[in-house]
């Protein structure tokens, strides 16, 4: 994965010979300080309009980022209870606020694993969708379409903020027409005086979705507002026999390790970035082996008849 990162950022960036390599990489040093700062605060600002940004972000959250999606996918399958697709080769899914869509690839990729020659119709949304066009593009070109045994991947953008009271009503038609809506570490950013409006919008979206259809929210750990939000939300589609919730945001911590990952950072990103920019790690160089998050799954009930 960090082939395609490193190949994707050079090219964007006119950098060729090993000397401008290792001086661009030197060069994100004081924004990759920018960058781990804002994630370790609860109140998250960042300039994701920031092309040098987003580098330090593909390098170093990028690749961990791929992964609870599919540990989620697999705890699911391994209950029994994956979704249905829209057609024998066709899914069709949505991503709220992926920014260069680290879940994306996640996704494809576990079901790929699956079934093979999957065509997928993928809309993402995020209110910083112009902004992350730099960091996205790479994405695609080097990571998205590299994935194995992929059919045709059909991808559309949208701006819009999932935190606005309208925002259902502007994308019911993809939210309707959707066999998987994604959330991956984006609640977090929901401002205390909208939480309702949030709520609101999650609620709408499960009862939107077709039969067997699936809402997948993970979210890191420290943000208990968010684990409250949610589980606000599972109380009110099983009250309202909406939708049966599959896992509960309310279940254990994970805390899985990605040590292959990480060990497989090239050595010149470890010598020339990662190296004295301050990680609380011991050798200040290495970001963490794992992350840390909570789940929930909830799935669409078949509407009685």
């Amino acid at each position: 994965m960090y082939k395609g990162i490193l190949e994707g950022i050079f090219e964007s960036n006119g950098v060729r010979t090993e000397a401008e390599k290792i001086a661009y990489l030197q060069g994100l040093k004081p924004d990759m300080n920018k960058l781990f700062d804002a994630f370790r605060s609860n109140a998250i600002k960042v300039d994701y309009g920031n092309e040098n940004i987003q580098s330090c972000y593909l390098i170093r959250y990028f690749p961990i980022y791929t992964q609870p999606i599919i540990d989620v996918m697999k705890k699911i399958k391994e209950g029994g209870r994956m979704i249905r697709m829209s057609s024998a080769d066709l899914v069709r899914l949505v991503f709220i606020g992926p920014g260069p869509c680290p879940e994306v690839v996640g996704l494809l990729t576990i079901i790929n694993s699956y079934k093979k020659n999957i065509n997928y119709e993928i809309c993402l949304i995020d209110k910083y969708i112009d902004s992350w066009g730099y960091s996205r593009a790479i994405a695609y070109d080097k990571l998205i379409l590299a994935i194995p045994d992929s059919g045709n991947i059909a991808l559309e953008t949208c701006e819009d903020d999932f935190m606005d009271a309208n925002f259902y009503s502007r994308h019911l038609d993809k939210f309707g027409n959707s066999d998987i809506v994604v959330f991956q570490f984006c609640l977090n950013e929901t401002q205390p005086n909208r939480y309702q409006d949030v709520i609101t919008n999650l609620a709408k979206i499960v009862a939107g979705l077709k039969d067997d259809r699936m809402l997948v929210i993970i979210e890191r750990l420290g943000y208990d507002a968010m684990v409250n939000l949610i589980k606000n939300l599972e109380k009110y589609v099983v009250e309202k026999d909406i939708a049966e919730v599959l896992f509960s945001i309310d279940h254990q911590a994970y805390e899985p390790q990605y040590h292959d990952i990480v060990n497989d950072i090239p050595s010149v990103i470890t010598d020339n970035l990662l190296d004295g920019v301050g990680w609380s790690n011991a050798n200040g160089r290495i970001p963490s082996r794992k992350v840390s998050y909570r789940f929930s799954a909830i799935k669409k009930k078949k509407a009685v008849e």
